[in-house]
């Protein structure tokens, strides 16, 4: 096999120790259309990627830390999606998150604590909201117990 003499190819092996990704991972991210390996030795089936590979992997560890599905990766990467578009969504999501937590810090049935080093939502009065929930779901319940046949 003749390899192109300018870039430099690194093996899966090498990939992964410098992203932490696992084979598997890389294998996947290759099926799924993300990944695509510079080079596949036609002999040995050995998969060899350039620097843009790991760039790649990278951006897409990043996203997925941030919540992104593969599929929402792919669709970026590739550019298959209207960013802005999506990006606008992707802030309506976090708005409607925030006033959902928001009304549960209203109700104290959760305490925010936000500090430099990222954000804490600790569940306060579980109890007394569990037995609200049981004994609304008592108080509304009033199907039998039995499942009996309809005759029509």
């Amino acid at each position: 096999m003749i390899f192109p003499k300018k870039i430099k190819l690194f093996s899966i092996h090498e990939v992964t120790k410098a992203t932490g990704v696992s084979r598997a991972t890389l294998i996947r991210l290759e099926e799924s259309g993300f990944l695509k390996p510079r080079l596949i030795d036609e002999n040995t089936g050995y998969r060899y990627y350039d620097s843009q590979n790991i760039s790649a992997v990278g951006q897409y560890q990043r996203l997925q830390d941030i919540g992104f599905s593969r599929k929402e990766i792919a669709d970026i990467y590739y550019e298959k999606v209207n960013v802005d578009e999506f990006l606008d969504a992707q802030w309506k999501k976090v708005d409607k998150t925030r006033r959902f937590l928001s009304l549960l810090e209203s109700d104290e049935m959760v305490r925010v604590k936000s500090t430099t080093h990222g954000t804490t939502i600790t569940i306060v009065n579980y109890e007394k909201y569990q037995n609200q929930v049981t004994t609304k779901r008592q108080q509304t319940d009033n199907r039998p117990t039995t499942n009996r046949q309809r005759s029509d």
